[in-house]
């Protein structure tokens, strides 16, 4: 959990493939907002966005990029499908 305070970086990996499905979600048309703003958020913070500049950018809070990091941690690419059938 981040220091208050204290600029983090968050790291996020990616493979090449995830990258790919990423971008495709981020920048899609009929992607609904919320899964393509979280897509642009986790290619921004692998490619090195510090928390606190990127959460104004995007309009979410610094907590929300960090939850969404630890469900990219936990789930991968399940994490920014859309949910349901």
């Amino acid at each position: 959990m981040p220091v208050m305070g204290r600029p983090v970086r968050l790291t996020v990996h990616l493979t090449d493939a995830e990258r790919q499905a990423l971008r495709t979600l981020a920048f899609a048309e009929g992607v609904p907002a919320r899964l393509g703003r979280r897509a642009r958020a986790l290619l921004w913070l692998e490619r090195g966005w510090r928390v606190s500049a990127l959460a104004p950018q995007l309009g979410v809070s610094r907590w929300t990029l960090y939850q969404w990091a630890m469900a990219w941690t936990d789930k991968g690419l399940a994490s920014v499908q859309p949910k349901g059938g």
